[in-house]
Order: structure tokens, then sequence, then C-alpha cells
């Protein structure tokens, strides 16, 4: 597994490795808020699939609601990637938006949708799907 980028420190910048290869990928998965890619980085510890998500920017938004927006999400996620129920934010992808896209560890089963629309999940492993969200809430508050 990938390190998170450190709680205090500015996350690693993957924009060279990702800003080209994003403009030929289709979404994994699209939400109110972005869109989710798959795309394959270099790092020392070799080639590594991660998850881009990139922030849908809206006209009728300010430019400070959306800024605020993106470093609550940031601040969080920071401060969750210590838990093990939660995917490590790894850094940041400027591509083509001053916004930073948010870099982490790909799943090998995808996204959390993609997971659950695979429709083979056991009932223990939906039993331990509900346990580790309520973990990461718990961790959370």
């Amino acid at each position: 597994m990938m390190r998170p980028a450190p709680e205090h420190d500015i996350p690693s910048d993957f924009t060279s490795q990702i800003s080209d290869k994003l403009r030929l990928a289709e979404p994994c998965e699209s939400g109110s808020f972005g869109v989710v890619y798959q795309c394959t980085i270099s790092t020392s510890e070799g080639t590594k699939e991660v998850a881009v998500k990139v922030f849908k920017i809206y006209a009728m938004r300010t430019t400070e609601k959306h800024q605020k927006a993106i470093r609550r999400e940031l601040k969080v996620w920071l401060r969750l990637s210590k838990h093990p129920a939660i995917v490590p934010l790894l850094g940041i992808a400027y591509v083509g938006s001053s916004f930073p896209a948010l870099v982490s560890q790909w799943m090998p089963s995808g996204t959390l949708y993609m997971y659950l629309e695979q429709g083979t999940i056991t009932d223990s492993a939906k039993v331990g799907l509900v346990l580790g969200i309520a973990d990461g809430l718990k961790y959370r508050s």
C-alpha cells in the first residue's frame, strides 16, 4: 500500500504524470461534486493504479465557494487517511483547472459503487463493509 501524504505537509503533486492521461480517459464514476478516473502513475515503489477525483466546477458558484469546499474535503481526507478503513490521499494533480484534483490509491474492486454493483458480495463481506464504515465514522467524531 502506498503511504498517504503527511497530515501537515503539502500533498505530493502528480500533475506531470496525470494531466495528459486524463484527457484520453473515460471517467469511472461521476457524482454531483466530482468525476473519478482510474490512472497509472510511476512512483519509487513502481507502477501504481490511482483514482483521480476531479472536482466539477459550476459557473453559478463563486471561486471562493469552490475553494472552500475543496479545502474542507482535503483537510478532512488528510486527517482521516490515517485510519485503516479510509483509502489514503496520496496527493494532488492539476488537470485542466486551477483547482486541484485529489489522487488516492485505486482499490482492486474500483469505487465503492462499482464494488456494490458487482452483485457478488457475500453476506460476511457486507457485514465487514458496514463495520468498516461504522468504524471510519466513529474515528471521524
